[in-house]
């Protein structure tokens, strides 16, 4: 991701807040134009009033516009071409003269690595919709890489296809070419599927090649070749390559009325055990952990739901919960409701920071069930993060990724379950000396050594001490960093290779030694 430097902490918040500034706006000349209208003091009165329709209108259209939301995440609010064609894009990197533009998509990646887009730019939230043409074979299907991951799963779950994605990242905002240019993933655990299991190839342009007197061209690339030259492009800090459009396989898919169920674990330091949550049947899992929750976790597992089989027998009972308050009887369960899935993401990660890690524990509060897509789509829309994104910057907070497979153990009969408990409470441990947050994902196995994700929040003095923290569990001293997310800090590195560690790309972590 080639970027430019970062705003101060305050000039971020005010771009990153300004939708809810809108709100507050539109409230208040709007209660303060009718008080004066009622008054007679209607001149003034409908001034304010017009104000208020002003900002609602603005705010409004902020929700609506990818535009909007690329170039306030991006802290960048003009300039940049918005291409809606293949041919409109290559023309527009032909209008760079010879340098790589940097490419935006959502915008996140920016957002999380607190620093603003490098011109030139090209904005790809325009380049959107599903492609039909002759290279697209039976069973696939072919979506241009601005298209969200919430558009392209809406489509999927359609009467046309009735399919949906194993897994995804949790911002449904986030575009196809930010999902597989950087190296996202989704929340899937042991009998799950990694979030690009679907991707037969995307078509990519080689943006150098123009400087190089080149024709550009489209390439067919699988995911590893997208991995590993994304991957090296992003740790040199360099803007090479755009991903034009994305083809998925519907047979690698699961059919859209897939039901899961939730279940939250509380994962006690003093008596630590994941056994509910390293369930190995569990297609979706993540861990939280913070600085407001002293001394335990809170784990997350969604497992397959057959609600024909629960029907059928007399001795099992559907998921219930009390409706409208109890106002209105009980009812089944059945989530996304109300604004449950944004509540439970403050509950787990935000609140794992703040108001004492407070959470619901009524045994109803997590036992609902939903489909495959909505468990994905975990992290709430961009619309009501509010102040949310703009206190990030404010108060200092860097989001960063490490990953790494899982070591085997020094110790003899060490199992995965030990190793994992060990490192988790590690984590609660740090973040009682430091503020923030983390999570925790993994494909591991009870019986195997796959692959760990720990997603941090927290200022950059702590980084470094975080690092060797979680250093140690990483097979053959490699460990990477998310490419779509804060870089860290020159003593972060050194704090790892100091002691004998290899900071490598995803793409090394995921796929070996590149010969």
């Amino acid at each position: 991701m080639r970027t430019g430097p970062g705003q101060s902490p305050f000039t971020s918040f005010l771009v990153l807040s300004s939708g809810f500034v809108l709100i507050l706006v539109a409230v208040g000349c709007g209660v303060a134009g009718i008080v004066l209208i009622v008054l007679e003091a209607s001149l003034l009165g409908w001034g304010l009033f017009a104000i208020a329709l002003l900002a609602a209108g603005l705010r409004a259209g902020a929700w609506t516009d990818p535009g909007f939301r690329a170039g306030q995440l991006t802290l960048r609010m003009c300039g940049g071409e918005c291409p809606t064609t293949e041919r409109e894009l290559l023309t527009a990197i032909e209008h760079c003269k010879g340098v790589a533009p940097t490419i935006v998509g959502g915008g996140w990646g920016f957002w999380t690595a607190h620093v603003t887009v490098r011109v030139p730019c090209i904005y790809m939230h325009k380049m959107t919709g599903q492609v039909y043409d002759a290279s697209i074979r039976d069973g696939q299907v072919k979506f241009l890489a601005g298209t969200t991951i919430q558009e392209v799963v809406s489509k999927l779950k359609g009467r046309l296809y009735r399919k949906t994605f194993w897994s995804t990242p949790s911002i449904q905002d986030i575009t196809l070419g930010g999902w597989f240019g950087a190296s996202c993933h989704g929340n899937s655990g042991a009998s799950g599927k990694p979030s690009s299991y679907a991707v037969v190839y995307a078509e990519v342009v080689d943006m150098t090649r123009y400087a190089q007197g080149l024709p550009l061209k489209l390439e067919r690339w699988d995911y590893e070749t997208i991995r590993r030259r994304f991957d090296a492009a992003a740790i040199a800090g360099e803007s090479k390559y755009v991903m034009v459009s994305v083809v998925f396989d519907l047979s690698k898919m699961l059919p859209s009325n897939v039901v899961v169920q939730k279940h939250l674990y509380r994962i006690e330091q003093a008596r630590m055990d994941l056994t509910g949550w390293m369930d190995d049947a569990a297609p979706l899992r993540v861990l939280f952990v913070g600085s407001a929750r002293r001394d335990y976790g809170l784990g997350l597992v969604w497992r397959f739901f057959d609600e024909d089989a629960v029907l059928r027998d007399p001795m099992r009972e559907m998921p219930m919960k009390d409706a409208c308050c109890g106002l209105l009887g009980r009812e089944v369960h059945r989530d996304p409701h109300d604004c449950s899935a944004a509540c439970m993401s403050l509950q787990l990660d935000g609140c794992s920071m703040v108001c004492g890690g407070w959470y619901e524990t009524h045994k109803e509060a997590y036992n609902g069930i939903m489909h495959l897509d909505d468990a994905n789509a975990m992290t709430p829309p961009y619309d009501s993060a509010l102040l949310g994104l703009g206190l990030v910057h404010l108060l200092g907070i860097k989001n960063c990724e490490f990953v790494f497979k899982l070591r085997s153990p020094v110790k003899a009969g060490v199992t995965v379950q030990k190793q994992l408990e060990e490192l988790v409470s590690n984590l609660i441990t740090f973040f009682q000396q430091h503020w923030g947050r983390a999570e925790l994902r993994t494909s591991c196995r009870v019986d195997e050594r796959k692959f760990v994700f720990v997603d941090v929040g927290t200022r950059d003095a702590a980084l470094p001490e975080l690092a060797r923290l979680v250093f140690p569990y990483a097979a053959d001293n490699k460990i990477a960093m998310h490419t779509g997310k804060y870089a860290g800090t020159g003593a972060m590195l050194d704090a790892v290779t100091a002691t004998g560690g290899l900071w490598v790309t995803p793409a090394e972590i995921f796929f070996g030694v590149d010969v």
